[in-house]
């Protein structure tokens, strides 16, 4: 993905965050992404890939975004998965920036953005590509942007730095891989999903496509992993 987009860069088309539509099939034209040339009317791929949730500001494709949509519902292990977010966190990944602090200025906004991925812009997603309006969370932007803060500091910050203030590419790497309370979270759509309800005080009644049993599973989760629902740091 950033491939196609330092493309366009190098040939003065785009500023290396976006991409477009025939970018991307420029660069995968293997026969798995067939789909990809033909028009959105014929490929679901090709409607996925256009919706507005991927739309940056300039109409194109918004490149960070249509990665971490791939880093939350692709079945890669936690390792290849926190190899393909450092570079949307850090811009130009590991080659131009060795070190990633706790208080980085992207973290806010991708996590942000997953958070999204998996409430408001994946009902736009399945309203747009699918025509479903199973998930009801038109009028709960405001609620979960309210309990972004703590989502960050008590359930991706706190977990994930502890005490220590920046971590090496690698030792983020390394500490991404192990911690069962980072990567069992933030890897996977539907714990970032019940998480985001949780902390947006969103509940099974509030018809959001997720019952009880859905919160009741990812309370276990979180009971048997130590994944902190509280409002307070624990050690």
């Amino acid at each position: 993905m950033h491939a196609a987009a330092d493309r366009l860069k190098m040939e003065k088309k785009g500023d290396g965050s976006t991409v477009t539509l025939q970018a991307l099939r420029d660069v995968f034209n293997t026969p798995a992404w067939a789909d990809l040339k033909k028009e959105a009317s014929e490929s679901r791929i090709t409607k996925l890939i256009s919706s507005s949730v991927f739309k940056s500001s300039s109409g194109d494709i918004d490149v960070n975004t249509l990665i971490l949509f791939g880093v939350l519902n692709c079945p890669a292990d936690a390792r290849h998965k926190s190899q393909a977010l450092y570079p949307c966190l850090q811009e130009g990944g590991p080659t131009k920036q060795q070190f990633i602090s706790a208080g980085d200025k992207d973290i806010k906004q991708i996590i942000q953005k997953m958070m999204y991925l998996t409430t408001v812009d994946l009902a736009k997603l399945m309203a747009e590509v699918d025509q479903s309006t199973a998930m009801d969370l038109e009028d709960r932007q405001e609620e979960i942007d309210y309990a972004l803060e703590d989502t960050i500091e008590l359930n991706y910050l706190n977990p994930l730095y502890g005490n220590i203030s920046k971590m090496s590419y690698e030792e983020w790497i390394n500490a991404s891989e192990k911690a069962e309370n980072i990567n069992l979270v933030w890897y996977d759509p539907q714990a970032v999903r019940m998480l985001t309800l949780h902390r947006a005080g969103i509940t099974a009644n509030d018809g959001v496509g997720a019952d009880k049993a859905d919160f009741d599973a990812f309370t276990e989760l979180c009971t048997l992993h130590k994944i902190n629902l509280t409002n307070e740091e624990v050690e």
